[in-house]
């Protein structure tokens, strides 16, 4: 009796196997299904001739924006496509043999970004909501959306993420992947998007810098220094540029993540140098670096636009003026550019006019908020009036200054500039005027007026960064 059960268990036991080994085939076979394999992509639709077309998709839209910014990078060995299997082939009548692209077959190009997946969600939102985070796992039921819309019409939320994989063209291994989500609020249907598309560019510049640019986590930072794990063997310099990256942050409160997007959050310079690692001074600092912040190389020369005033002082001079910065956040900075002028001559007169410029900032102190400096600079002013006989006739000024030049931040990139000092100026009572390509000197009854523009000197200026 034993022997019978025996048989009989071991038989149960062999149909079991049996009825689940076809189950146990079918789910392996749809995990092999399931991994996406890119041999072809297709070709986004460009978007001067996109935006009229009806086939102008989501994909196409962002797979333009990923290839413009590829070319602000300077990386032109990249193409970008998006991901096509075989049912959205037979179904999207833009498809031509024109757009279908083989990787492998594309020798001038070594990696290709491929969007295969991207979404956006909008709804609105009541105008208190705080958009300086969002939840990972919100889910809103269609029914409540257009309900929603309609009561905010005017501060839509869009929600957009974009999912893409890095392919080498000549072998098609994965390389990496591009996982972007971004989070705007506040106006239109159409506004609202239109401004989370410029953060989500904002982020794929982040993002492709990190991984085609040098970049690497920071050192602890501490009293506005930090560093990096990679030194002179790695190439780094003093005087090199480098840009801080805070991450984004995920925390959670009552069992729901939230998503604080993270950014570009400085502006930093290499100080000290050893083999192995490097020591950097923050130039400028507008967020918080957190954990897992990292610093990206910024190749690219950073020029700013200063506007200034000089109001009139003792010496009843002043002057408007636009500069070019060519170094403004290195320790020796230079600029030059032109200004209108205001100065009383000996006659009490106004007389108006322009003038040129040239300087050299040498700063000395330097925090991340303000920075403090020395400052000589010289100009050339000519000043207009009218002569005894009602010519139009001018004169020129020369004039040297040097003074001190404090700049203090106000955001990312733009400073708010106050200087004082003392400008040396040639006094000047020789007023011509030109008349058929010769030069005759001007009319005065009683005595040509004199300028001068030399005395006390303070100004103010804002400064804004241009990167």
């Amino acid at each position: 009796m034993t022997t019978q059960k025996l048989a009989i268990f071991i038989l149960l036991a062999c149909v079991i196997l049996l009825c689940f080994q076809p189950n146990t085939n079918a789910q392996e076979h749809e995990t092999a299904d399931f991994k996406i394999t890119i041999e072809n992509v297709r070709l986004p639709i460009p978007p001067q001739k996109g935006k009229k077309s009806k086939y102008y998709s989501l994909n196409d839209e962002v797979a333009n924006l990923i290839s413009e910014v590829a070319k602000q990078l300077n990386l032109y060995d990249i193409i970008v496509g998006i991901y096509m299997d075989s049912t959205s082939e037979n179904q999207d009548s833009t498809i031509t043999d024109k757009m279908i692209v083989n990787l492998k077959q594309i020798e001038r190009f070594s990696e290709a970004i491929v969007v295969t997946a991207t979404d956006i969600f909008q709804q609105g939102v009541p105008p208190e909501q705080d958009e300086a985070y969002f939840s990972i796992k919100d889910q809103i039921f269609k029914k409540d959306l257009q309900e929603s819309n309609q009561q905010y019409s005017k501060n839509i939320q869009t929600q957009l993420t974009v999912y893409a994989q890095i392919i080498h063209i000549k072998t098609g291994d994965l390389l990496g992947s591009l996982n972007l989500e971004v989070l705007h609020t506040g106006g239109s249907l159409k506004k609202s998007k239109a401004k989370a598309m410029k953060l989500l560019k904002k982020k794929a510049i982040y993002e492709l810098k990190s991984i085609y640019w040098f970049s690497t986590d920071l050192i602890t930072t501490k009293n506005g220094m930090t560093g990096l794990p990679f030194g002179t063997s790695s190439g780094i310099k003093k005087g090199m540029l480098f840009e801080l990256i805070e991450p984004d942050r995920i925390w959670t409160l009552d069992d729901e993540e939230f998503l604080a997007p993270g950014g570009s959050a400085g502006i930093a310079t290499v100080v000290d140098t050893s083999a192995d690692s490097c020591g950097l001074r923050i130039l400028r600092q507008w967020r918080d670096l957190y954990p897992g912040s990292w610093a990206v190389e910024h190749p690219k020369k950073i020029f700013a636009i200063q506007l200034n005033f000089l109001p009139p002082s003792i010496d009843s001079y002043s002057n408007f003026s636009v500069y070019f910065q060519g170094r403004p956040l290195h320790d020796f900075d230079w600029g030059f550019g032109m200004q209108i002028i205001q100065v009383i001559d000996s006659f009490g007169d106004n007389d108006y006019g322009f003038g040129f410029g040239g300087y050299g900032i040498w700063r000395f102190f330097n925090m991340s908020r303000i920075d403090l400096g020395g400052k000589l600079g010289i100009d050339l002013d000519i000043p207009f009036r009218k002569d005894d006989d009602g010519r139009t006739v001018n004169t020129a000024l020369f004039s040297a200054h040097i003074g001190l030049v404090a700049e203090f931040f106000l955001s990312a990139r733009s400073d708010f500039v106050i200087s004082a000092g003392y400008r040396f100026g040639v006094k000047s009572k020789n007023w011509e005027y030109s008349e058929d390509e010769e030069t005759y000197s001007a009319y005065w009854e009683n005595g040509s007026p004199e300028v001068d523009n030399s005395g006390l000197m303070f100004s103010i200026g804002y400064k804004h960064l241009l990167f």
